[in-house]
């Protein structure tokens, strides 16, 4: 287990904590705990401001009510995806 501040968020789904897991090799992993569940765990330390910005966001989306999502998505100009 890494030491330093870590933050646990929420993913869409398995399929989706892959690809973040991929694409932030360096700043997501996860452990034998978090088998099974749609969630990342996140080394702050080694997260940049936007990559933690878009963390945050997409852990948000996947939790959030689907029109509260639609209507944040539609403010910011984005498409879920």
């Amino acid at each position: 287990m890494p030491t330093g501040d870590i933050l646990a968020l929420a993913v869409e789904d398995l399929g989706e904590k892959e690809a973040v897991l991929a694409a932030h090799p360096d700043v997501c992993f996860t452990i034998e705990h978090f088998d099974g569940f749609a969630a990342v765990l996140v080394r702050l330390e080694a997260a940049e401001t936007a990559a933690l910005t878009e963390l945050l966001e997409d852990a948000w989306l996947a939790k959030a009510p689907p029109r509260l999502a639609a209507d944040y998505l539609a403010w910011r100009g984005r498409r879920r995806s």
